[in-house]
């Protein structure tokens, strides 16, 4: 995984604050932290307190220089995805093959260059992360429930903590989704579908995660959002 020892790195790297940059303001670094996935639902599944979470956007808003790294990186993305897509339009009406060859490696170039850039984007964005949430937060449950892959994109943060398999996913998303619709038409759920919803729901660590969500959002939003 990405992230894992990239708590020591950050550290590495330098992450004091310096005295060129103020710190980053509230809203600032609340951009950063949905960047992240660092939201307060996450947060709360994860275990943290509303104490937790004001050192974790403290020490948001003491990257400021790592962060300014990132936007850096960000924008050379951009120009760089911008020259990707002039250059594959202009292959489209080379007038000769010398030019079309010419621009064939301009792209592979650009190519070349993009996929560097989203690999250093990605560590300094689990840098960042893993310096935010401290020592005390296992980084590959973080990332997991932070920065979700695949079919986990679909499920809330709360059931991101237990590890599904690609059956677990085929029986919980749809049960999931009727759920939904049944909330928002206020239409009674069959009972099959409370049974596959309450195994997924009565898993131990989603238990735990709900139970501390309960207790400790309102508290995290509120410190979030200052």
């Amino acid at each position: 995984m990405r992230m894992l020892h990239l708590f020591a790195a950050a550290i590495a790297i330098g992450f004091a604050t310096s005295c060129a940059y103020p710190d980053l303001t509230p809203d600032e670094c609340r951009i950063v932290c949905f960047e992240l996935g660092l939201t307060p639902e996450s947060m709360t599944a994860l275990g943290l307190t509303s104490s937790d979470a004001s050192a974790l956007m403290n020490r948001v808003a003491d990257s400021e220089t790592i962060i300014l790294q990132l936007r850096t990186l960000q924008q050379q993305q951009t120009n760089t995805l911008a020259a990707l897509r002039d250059a594959r339009k202009s292959i489209r009406v080379a007038e000769t093959n010398s030019l079309a060859d010419q621009i064939e490696s301009e792209i592979a170039s650009l190519e070349l260059q993009s996929e560097s850039l989203t690999n250093q984007i990605e560590l300094i964005q689990d840098q960042i992360r893993a310096f935010a949430l401290g020592s005390t937060v296992d980084l590959t449950l973080a990332e997991r429930v932070c920065e979700p892959t695949g079919l986990a994109v679909a499920i809330p943060p709360e059931y991101r903590v237990v590890v599904l398999t690609d059956n677990d996913y085929a029986e919980f998303l749809p049960a999931l989704a009727a759920e939904y619709s049944a909330s928002a038409s206020g239409e009674q759920l069959d009972t099959d579908t409370q049974l596959i919803l309450s195994r997924y729901q009565n898993l131990p660590g989603v238990v735990a995660a709900r139970s501390h969500m309960l207790m400790h959002i309102d508290a995290v939003r509120s410190v979030f959002n200052q």
